[in-house]
């Protein structure tokens, strides 16, 4: 059986090949993950996105690889890997992700309306995705679906789904429709139509394959690992130096990430002491332009203090990139740029001396039979936090465990959290019962 799919010219604006002219999978670093061992099937892959920003692990040197991805997340690491930037920018690229949010506004703004459970957080680089056509407009549709009881869910990334965006962002798009093949996977008929031209492509290019039976599971959920696997196949396909301008002539860098704690701090040096979990402790020199966040904040070398959690991505065994946590001057809890909105119920609370912690329960539907599968998630709340109920501040021990709750996070941080009205829901609940019974 032979398929042919029609030719059709998409066209790409995709600087995939411009952001990953920083981005190589030459060296593969080990960065420390809790929960990525050296013996786990992906840490190899994990290494290489994480090494090179686009998929990062928190503070806490978790990078949770069996957690399902949803389209919000989805967008965000799509965007970072074709180009999209959060520091740094030119006024021309401001100027580009400007009218990019512009175009699309009004398109957004009625799924934000649409849907209580639309995150907005990830507007911006939704609206560069579209522009890219690395999504369209249809993909939208997916992002919340409306479940039983009318209720909202957030749906998680199908494998057939990413197969057609991890192709756009190679720009292979074209490539991809006019590919023939014999060599189907096993469970072919299950494979959506319009997924199948860009399944059988990255197939062809090695990115993607079958399990033991050969069967591709195109409806099964994409994990973080997944993820991170087939963008790592992806670079190593381009195979393009790291920190190279576009046709230069650049050698291989050497990156690599350190976990650890801040040891000490060098102004005169702009260079930081790190001790890694090994105990073993090394200086760092901050290259020039790179950058320091502290709390998702961003700050200068001077702010780093000794003890604070940090993450160092290196370049030629300099510091281009550092994530710090622990700060305790900040007054404010003001979120950073990149912070992430998230819908769920408390698990529990803690609180240990002047450290107060939330464990959040969020729900994401399969997207293979459309269960819904429950996540844990831990977070610390940033000095000043805002805690709100029903648009109205609470004190923190007023949070009850069952409590539903719209969360602002960054990292393993979040910096505000909001409460659903416990007699409005129940009063809701009331109402709903009533008019089914009726």
């Amino acid at each position: 059986m032979k398929f042919l799919y029609n030719k059709k010219i998409i066209a790409t604006a995709v600087s995939f090949i411009a952001a990953v002219s920083m981005l190589s999978v030459s060296v593969i670093a080990s960065p420390i993950y809790k929960d990525v061992p050296v013996t786990h099937w992906a840490h190899q892959f994990i290494s290489v996105v994480a090494d090179r920003g686009l998929m990062l692990g928190d503070t806490s040197a978790n990078f949770r690889p069996d957690e399902m991805l949803d389209k919000f997340e989805t967008s965000k690491i799509l965007a970072r890997s074709a180009g999209f930037k959060y520091e740094n920018i030119s006024a021309q690229e401001q100027e580009y992700y400007d009218a990019c949010y512009e175009k699309n506004k009004i398109f957004l703004n009625q799924y934000n309306s649409r849907f209580t459970r639309w995150n907005p957080s990830a507007d911006r680089e939704i609206a560069f995705l579209l522009e890219k056509e690395i999504l369209i407009a249809s993909d939208l549709n997916q992002f919340v679906i409306i479940g039983n009881n009318n209720t909202e869910q957030i749906r998680a990334l199908s494998r057939g789904e990413a197969a057609v965006f991890i192709t756009k962002l190679l720009g292979r798009a074209a490539q991809a429709l006019e590919y023939t093949t014999t060599n189907l996977f096993a469970d072919d008929a299950a494979i959506p139509a319009v997924a199948k031209p860009y399944v059988y492509y990255l197939r062809s290019i090695n990115i993607i394959n079958g399990d033991a039976n050969d069967n591709f599971n195109a409806n099964g959920a994409v994990t973080r690992a997944v993820m991170a696997t087939m963008l790592a196949r992806a670079l190593d396909i381009l195979a393009i130096p790291p920190f190279a301008s576009p046709g230069s002539n650049a050698g291989v860098s050497m990156v690599s990430t350190v976990t650890g704690t801040i040891d000490a701090y060098y102004s005169n040096l702009n260079a930081v002491q790190i001790l890694t979990g090994t105990n073993e402790k090394k200086i760092y020199r901050i290259s020039t332009g790179g950058s320091v966040h502290i709390d998702g904040f961003l700050r200068t070398g001077n702010d780093l203090r000794e003890g604070m959690a940090v993450i160092a991505v290196l370049n030629n065994d300099e510091i281009i990139d550092i994530r710090a946590q622990g700060a305790t001057s900040q007054s404010s809890a003001t979120p950073p740029a990149n912070t992430t909105v998230l819908d769920g119920t408390v698990s529990s609370i803690g609180q240990d001396g002047t450290t107060r912690t939330i464990n959040i329960e969020i729900k994401t539907v399969n997207p293979r039979d459309n269960t819904i599968v429950a996540d844990i998630r831990s977070y610390t709340l940033a000095q000043g936090c805002k805690i709100t109920r029903s648009n109205k501040e609470i004190l923190f021990s007023e949070i009850v465990r069952g409590d539903i709750v719209t969360a602002k996070v960054s990292g393993d941080t979040t910096y505000e959290l909001a409460f659903e009205d416990r007699v409005l829901i129940l009063k809701d609940a009331r109402l709903k019962e009533k008019r089914y019974n009726e």
